[in-house]
């Protein structure tokens, strides 16, 4: 059902209030017994307080919004939905394979002629990759291609391409491409990595950023 729209305010504003004993909340209201109002008012201004504090954490789209600076925390082993993340793979995080590869200082990483860049993605089983953009710079020389790819530990196969983007030869400034919707679910047992292919020492790679979200 939708969240309701009226919170059951109830003696908030000065009303007569008194606090039961113990052992009169123990038994509650008995047979035959006329309920003292202050009483009554306990029960409703108390309830009214827990609605409100409830209606705070939720949205009008009854999403679970806790207020600024407040988490919600979780116990158990199962999996929760949330919605779109962002995971930044930064340049120092990629290793590089056929050829030498090295993190510049100035923020991107350079490497050798025909290397090939392995940025590997520390998400969960069960988490969705929604897309993926790499930003790089060709600086005019050579290509650079990037892709995302999966590798399956059990059967030790070849990686499997799940995107491969554009060759892009030209700019001098930083660029970037866009995967698209995915939508790809992370199997148990397989490894993902986004993968950016350099075929010139003079391409910079600026890192990448990795959409997910838990369906």
């Amino acid at each position: 059902m939708p969240k309701p729209s009226v919170i059951p305010r109830w003696a908030n504003v000065a009303g007569s209030v008194a606090t039961p004993s113990s052992g009169k909340m123990d038994v509650g209201f008995l047979p035959g017994e006329k309920p003292f109002v202050q009483y009554q008012n306990w029960l409703g201004l108390h309830a009214y307080n827990w609605f409100n504090w409830l209606n705070s954490m939720f949205n009008a789209s009854d999403d679970l919004t806790p207020p600024t600076n407040q988490h919600v925390i979780l116990s158990g082993t199962g999996l929760y939905k949330h919605g779109q993340r962002t995971l930044w793979i930064h340049p120092a995080a990629f290793q590089v394979t056929g050829g030498n590869g090295r993190y510049n200082n100035t923020g991107y990483m350079e490497v050798a002629a025909n290397a090939v860049a392995h940025g590997w993605i520390p998400l969960e089983t069960g988490k969705r990759i929604v897309s993926v953009t790499v930003y790089y710079t060709p600086n005019g020389a050579g290509t650079v291609t990037p892709g995302l790819i999966n590798q399956n530990a059990t059967t030790a196969g070849s990686p499997v391409a799940l995107w491969t983007g554009t060759a892009d030869t030209t700019g001098t400034t930083v660029e970037s491409q866009t995967s698209g919707v995915l939508n790809h679910t992370l199997a148990a047992n397989n490894a993902y990595a986004v993968q950016v292919g350099m075929t010139n020492a003079a391409n910079r790679l600026f890192g990448a950023a990795v959409l997910y979200d838990q369906p």
